[in-house]
C-alpha cells in the first residue's frame, strides 16, 4: 500500500461505511405511501426510465443544477462520482472511470458531449455555462451506436427545456459573499400563435474577486464575465409533425488565473528571492504570477476570451407508427487565451494560444414504435469539422538567468475532418421478460492536417516581419473505417428488479498532433497517431423497493482499451505536449447508486464509484521531470501504473429535508458530503502531481412558497474550505525550472443568497 494510501484509509473506511450504512437501511426499511418520482431519460434516443435502461446512467435534474449551485460541466464532477471535468492550461481534460483525452488541440474527446441530440466532440465546449436546463445524463462507458463519435469512456447528454404551451417563466438572482460574485438568469416561455410557441433563456455571471491573492499586483485571481442567451421556437403544424429550432450564443471572459506554484527548484527559489517575492512556492490561496510581455498592465497578460454560437434544428414526423426524426447542427467557436508557462513575477515563457472552430452535423434516423415483438432505431450520421490553431510561446531566459537565447516560437495548424456513419440497435422482446438488443455503427472519416512551427529570435508580436527559423512544415491525411457492434441482454426478474448485462466494442479515430514540438527530422514520424480502441463489459441490476419508495442500482464494469491516445508534456525543455499511443490499459470497477424516501419528508441518497483503472501494458512512457530510477533514455515502463484522474473512492451523500412553516410556507434544507479518494493528476506517473483525498461539504436552507412560487435559499459549498487542484503540471520544465510545479486551485469556500420567482 503507497503512504498516500495509508493516510487515508481511515477517511476511505469512514466514507465507505457511511455510504453502506445509507444502503443498508434502503435495504431494510419500512414501505411507504409515498413514492419517488420516476426519472426519465434519453440514453437510447427515446424517453424511458432511468430503472429501465440496461446502462449505468447518472441524472440530474434542472432544477437540482440550479438549487446546488451547480453552474458549469466542472462543477458537477464532485456530485456525480467516476466523471472529473477539469480546466487545464491551454485545454481541458473530461475523463469518466478514469479514461479521457489529454492536453492537446488535436484531441477529440473521449467523453462526448450531446446537447439537444447535436453531437460535439471538443473539450472548449465543456466551459459553457448551464442554462434553463431540463436534465444532464452522464453516461459511463462506450457509447458509439447511437451517439456521434469517438465516445469510448463515456457521453454527457444535455436535454434543455422546451417551449411550453402555458405562459410561464422564472426568474433567479444570487450573490456570493466571498468572491462577490453577481449571477442573474431566467427564462420566458409560452405560445406566440396557435401551432408556434416560444422561450427566451437568458444567465449572466460577473466574479469580481477572485480565491487567489496575486501578492505581486495585490488582485484577486481570477475575475470573470460571462454571459449566455438561447432562443427556443417550437411549431407543431399537425398532430404528426413537431420542429424544434435552438440557438444559442455565449460570451466568456476571465482575467488573471488561479494558478498557483506547489514546489520550486532551488534555482527558481533563488531566482524568486533575487526579485524580493514573497512566493511559498506552496499549496494555497497565494500567487505571485504576472505575465507583463504584451502590456505595462500585468492584469492583461492573463486573459481568456471565448464566444460560441451553436444551432440545432430537429424535426420529428410520425408515419403510421413509426418516427422519423431528423437532427441538424451548426456550431462555431473563437477563442483566445494568453497565459505564463512560468508562473513566476517575471516574463520567462509566456504563450498565447487562439482558436478557430466550425463543425455541421446532420442525423437523421427512424424509430419503431415501443411495445412490438421488435424494436428498432437507425439512421444515418454526417459530420464535417475546420480547425485553425496559432500558439506562440515566447521565452527569454537571457534577460532572467543571463544565458540562451530568447525567442518566439510560433505553431501554425489546419485541421479539417469529414466522416460520415450508419448506425442501427434492435431489441428482440423474447419474452415478457427478457430482452436481447444488438447495435452497430459502422463509419469512416478523412481527415487531413498541416503544422508549420518557426523560430524568431524576437517576440513575434512585436515585429512579424522578422523572418523565422523554421523548425517543422509537417502535414498528413488519413483515411479511416471502423465496425463497433453491441450486444446486451435484459432481464425483468418482476415489476422492481432489472437486470442487465452487456458487451461492446467502441473506438476513437486516429489525428495528428497539433502540438507537435519536435524538430523536421522527427516531427514527420510522429506527427500523426494512431486510433484508440476498446473493448468493454457490464453487468449491473436496477431495483425499485418498498413500493416505489426507494431505488438501488449497481454496475459491475471492465473497460480493456488497446492504442490509447495520451499526452505529455515533452521532455528537455521543449515546452509542449505531445501524443502517443499507449499499448494497453484497463478501468474496471463497481459503482452504486440508491435513493430512499425515507418518509415524507426525508429524502435520502447514495451515489458511490469504486474503480481500478491502470495502464496494463505501458513499457516506453515519457519520463517525469528529474526521473532517475526507472528512466532509460528518456522513457520509462508504466505498466501498472495507475491512470490519472481515476480515484480508488468517490461518493457524493446526499439529504434533504422538508418541514411545514404556518399554512402556506416550508422550510427544506440539504446537504451534499462529497469524497474522492487520491489520484494522479499527470499521465506520466509524477509522484509530485497526486491530489490527496478530500471530503467537500455542500449545504442549502431554503425558505418558500408551498406552491413553489417564490423562494429564498442560503447556499454554502465547500464549507470546510478544502484546497484541492483541478489540474496541474511542470512549470517550463527547462533548465532552472526542472522540479517547479504548479496546480489549478480549485474554488474554496463560498457563501451566496439566492432568491427565485416564479410565474
Amino acid at each position: 500500500m503507497k503512504l498516500r494510501e495509508l493516510s487515508s484509509f481511515s477517511q476511505k473506511k469512514t466514507i465507505t461505511a457511511a455510504i453502506t450504512g445509507v444502503l443498508v437501511a434502503m435495504a431494510s426499511g419500512p414501505a411507504l405511501s409515498a413514492q419517488l418520482e420516476e426519472v426519465l431519460v434519453t440514453a437510447q434516443k427515446r424517453v424511458e426510465g432511468l430503472q429501465d435502461v440496461p446502462i449505468s446512467v447518472a441524472a440530474v435534474s434542472g432544477d437540482r443544477l440550479r438549487s446546488s449551485g451547480i453552474v458549469k460541466m466542472e462543477d458537477l464532477s464532485l456530485y456525480v462520482p467516476g466523471l472529473q471535468i477539469n480546466e487545464a492550461t491551454g485545454t481541458d481534460s473530461l475523463f469518466i472511470r478514469g479514461l479521457g483525452s489529454g492536453i492537446n488541440m488535436g484531441f477529440e474527446q473521449s467523453v462526448g458531449m450531446v446537447i439537444d441530440g447535436v453531437f460535439y466532440g471538443r473539450a472548449r465546449y465543456s466551459r459553457g455555462q448551464f442554462l434553463d436546463l431540463e436534465r444532464v445524463e452522464v453516461l459511463k462507458g462506450p457509447q458509439g451506436i447511437l451517439f456521434g463519435k469517438n465516445t469510448t469512456s463515456g457521453m454527457v447528454n444535455i436535454t434543455t427545456a422546451n417551449p411550453t404551451n402555458d405562459f410561464e417563466g422564472w426568474v433567479t438572482v444570487g450573490y456570493e459573499v466571498e468572491n462577490e460574485e453577481k449571477t442573474f438568469e431566467g427564462a420566458l416561455s409560452g405560445p406566440l400563435t396557435d401551432t408556434l410557441s416560444g422561450r427566451i433563456a437568458y444567465r449572466y455571471n460577473e466574479v469580481d474577486k477572485g480565491w487567489v491573492e496575486n501578492i505581486t499586483t495585490g488582485e484577486d485571481n481570477p475575475t470573470s464575465e460571462d454571459w449566455v442567451a438561447r432562443l427556443s421556437l417550437q411549431w407543431d403544424p399537425s398532430d404528426a409533425v413537431n420542429v424544434m429550432f435552438k440557438y444559442q450564443h455565449a460570451d466568456f471572459e476571465k482575467t488573471g488565473r488561479n494558478t498557483v506554484l506547489i514546489k520550486c527548484s532551488p534555482a527558481i527559489t533563488g531566482f524568486l528571492a533575487g526579485l524580493g517575492s514573497a512566493e511559498g512556492c506552496k499549496l494555497g490561496d497565494e500567487r505571485s504570477n504576472i505575465s507583463p510581455r504584451l502590456t505595462d498592465d500585468p492584469e492583461i497578460g492573463e486573459q481568456q476570451e471565448s464566444d460560441y454560437d451553436t444551432y440545432a434544428l430537429t424535426v420529428n414526423w410520425d408515419i403510421g407508427e413509426h418516427t422519423i426524426t431528423s437532427v441538424t447542427g451548426y456550431s462555431e467557436y473563437d477563442y483566445f487565451d494568453s497565459f505564463t508557462s512560468d508562473h513566476v513575477p517575471a516574463s520567462v515563457a509566456d504563450a498565447d494560444v487562439s482558436e478557430e472552430y466550425n463543425q455541421f452535423s446532420q442525423e437523421l434516423r427512424i424509430a419503431s414504435p415501443v411495445g412490438e415483438t421488435f424494436e428498432y432505431i437507425a439512421g444515418v450520421f454526417y459530420q464535417d469539422t475546420e480547425l485553425d490553431v496559432l500558439w506562440n510561446l515566447y521565452v527569454d531566459f537571457p534577460s532572467n538567468f543571463g544565458g540562451g537565447p530568447a525567442f518566439s516560437r510560433l505553431s501554425n495548424s489546419h485541421q479539417e475532418s469529414d466522416m460520415w456513419a450508419v448506425f442501427a440497435q434492435g431489441t428482440w422482446n423474447i419474452s415478457e421478460s427478457v430482452a436481447l438488443t444488438l447495435g452497430a455503427r459502422y463509419s469512416e472519416e478523412s481527415k487531413e492536417a498541416t503544422t508549420v512551427m518557426n523560430l524568431y529570435p524576437v517576440p513575434f508580436d512585436a515585429n512579424p516581419s522578422v523572418p523565422g527559423q523554421l523548425v517543422h512544415d509537417v502535414e498528413g491525411d488519413r483515411d479511416e473505417e471502423n465496425f463497433a457492434p453491441m450486444l446486451s441482454v435484459k432481464w425483468h426478474a418482476n415489476d422492481d428488479i432489472m437486470a442487465y448485462a452487456s458487451i461492446s466494442q467502441g473506438f476513437k479515430g486516429g489525428g495528428y498532433d497539433l502540438l507537435s514540438p519536435f524538430p523536421q527530422s522527427s516531427a514527420d514520424d510522429v506527427f500523426e497517431f494512431d486510433k484508440e480502441e476498446v473493448l468493454a463489459y457490464e453487468v449491473g441490476v436496477k431495483m425499485t423497493l418498498f413500493d416505489g419508495a426507494a431505488e438501488l442500482n449497481v454496475a459491475v464494469f471492465r473497460s480493456e482499451f488497446d492504442d490509447l491516445q495520451v499526452s505529455a508534456l515533452a521532455p528537455g525543455g521543449i515546452i509542449n505536449f505531445f501524443v502517443a499511443n499507449a499499448a494497453e490499459a484497463v478501468s474496471q470497477g463497481v459503482e452504486l447508486e440508491g435513493r430512499w424516501l425515507a418518509t415524507d419528508r426525508l429524502l435520502l441518497s447514495a451515489n458511490i464509484a469504486f474503480l481500478d483503472a491502470t495502464f496494463e501494458d505501458f513499457p516506453e512512457a515519457a519520463c517525469y521531470a528529474l526521473q532517475t530510477i526507472g528512466c532509460v533514455d528518456g522513457v520509462q515502463d508504466l505498466s501498472g501504473a495507475d491512470l490519472q484522474f481515476a480515484p480508488e473512492l468517490a461518493a457524493n451523500l446526499h439529504a434533504e429535508y422538508t418541514w411545514p412553516m404556518g399554512d402556506s410556507l416550508e422550510w427544506l434544507a440539504a446537504m451534499d458530503v462529497n469524497y474522492t479518494d487520491e489520484y494522479s493528476l499527470a499521465s506520466d506517473g509524477d509522484p509530485i502531481m497526486w491530489q490527496d483525498s478530500f471530503t467537500k461539504v455542500d449545504a442549502r436552507l431554503t425558505l418558500r412558497s408551498d406552491d413553489a412560487t417564490w423562494e429564498v435559499a442560503l447556499l454554502g459549498k465547500n464549507l470546510t474550505d478544502e484546497e484541492t487542484t483541478a489540474w496541474g503540471s511542470d512549470a517550463v520544465n527547462a533548465g532552472p525550472f526542472l522540479g517547479t510545479y504548479y496546480v489549478h486551485l480549485n474554488r474554496l469556500r463560498t457563501l451566496a443568497i439566492q432568491g427565485t420567482y416564479r410565474f
